[in-house]
């Protein structure tokens, strides 16, 4: 039997993983921000420092947020984040200006940033997580943390109360963090959401993914699968659809073309290599299993940009 971390890991090394904290927001009275569709391969992520929100988008549930609390959105919908007056908690205390003035504490303090990940990460992430991932707040994240998660939390929440030295170097680092840290949290939760970590938590399922994702070039048939999984065929393929949210077919597929997305991109191998390397026989079968996967041939995909987003000093957006 596997750890239910050792299938996080598999999709967290897949490609790099980058972090940027945007936003610091201090939101009083009524107020709504509105978030567009981000960048190719990015991910939003919202974090509630204090009082409460609620977020809307077509396709997505609808989402309330509380204090503590971390949205990941792998859809990448846009959205708004509107006040929830009823769901606000205490505010902080008021803090003073270097003129001296004091400025009141706001009522919803929010974090607003992006996960940047390679194009094979993103688009397998799309595919196996839910529109939205919500890790509420738990008791021991109120006072001093116990979490790794709320201690990432607190510290994101220290950078961007006020300038210091190389903040941005440590928040691009801090947002990273988060990003796995969350998904651990809602992995180890008592109903985790479907997809990859539903399935890191279902025992059998569990272990016939990381074999899939250890070893993506073999010959995955239905009756292999079933037998690492101890089940009948019928049985293998209602579980994962009920668990993963696609067959267990689709899913070979997936990590399939990630793994050769990354090998495409990370390595100098031929693309006959990288298709045998994921299973494909012929060179002519892995071009049109490519192909007809991400809309690029093998070719195009190796020389298709990806660039780095440059880092920014994060802005500060209040109202009321």
């Amino acid at each position: 039997m596997v750890n239910a971390m050792d299938l996080l890991d598999r999709l967290l090394n897949l490609g790099a993983i980058d972090g940027y904290l945007d936003v610091r927001c201090e939101m009083r009275g009524d107020w709504v921000l509105d978030n567009e569709r981000p960048g190719l391969r990015e991910m939003p992520f919202h974090v509630l420092l204090e009082g409460g929100a609620s977020i809307e988008g077509h396709g997505l549930p609808p989402i309330t947020l509380q204090a503590g609390d971390v949205l990941l959105l792998p859809s990448a919908l846009p959205h708004r984040i509107l006040d929830r007056p009823a769901l606000a908690g205490k505010g902080g205390v008021g803090r003073e200006e270097p003129e001296g003035r004091a400025i009141p504490a706001a009522s919803t303090t929010l974090l607003c940033g992006r996960i940047v990940l390679t194009q094979a990460v993103w688009r397998l992430c799309q595919a196996l997580l839910p529109p939205c991932v919500v890790i509420r707040a738990r008791p021991e994240m109120d006072g001093p943390a116990e979490s790794r998660l709320g201690r990432v939390l607190a510290l994101m929440r220290e950078e961007t109360e006020g300038p210091l030295p190389g903040s941005t170097a440590v928040l691009r680092h801090l947002s990273a963090a988060l990003f796995g840290l969350a998904l651990r949290a809602a992995a180890s939760a008592s109903e985790p959401p479907p997809g990859m970590l539903a399935l890191s938590a279902h025992p059998r399922l569990r272990e016939l993914a990381l074999q899939i994702m250890a070893q993506p070039g073999s010959s995955w048939t239905l009756e292999a699968m079933a037998s690492i999984a101890n089940m009948s065929r019928s049985t293998l393929i209602r579980n994962f659809v009920a668990v993963a949210g696609i067959a267990p077919a689709e899913f070979v597929t997936r990590l399939r073309m990630a793994e050769a997305g990354r090998l495409l991109r990370d390595s100098e191998l031929s693309v006959a290599t990288v298709g045998e390397a994921v299973g494909y026989a012929s060179e002519a079968a892995f071009q049109r299993a490519f192909k007809r996967d991400t809309g690029f041939t093998p070719a195009a995909w190796r020389a298709m940009p990806q660039p780095v987003p440059v880092p920014q000093a994060v802005k500060r957006i209040s109202s009321g």
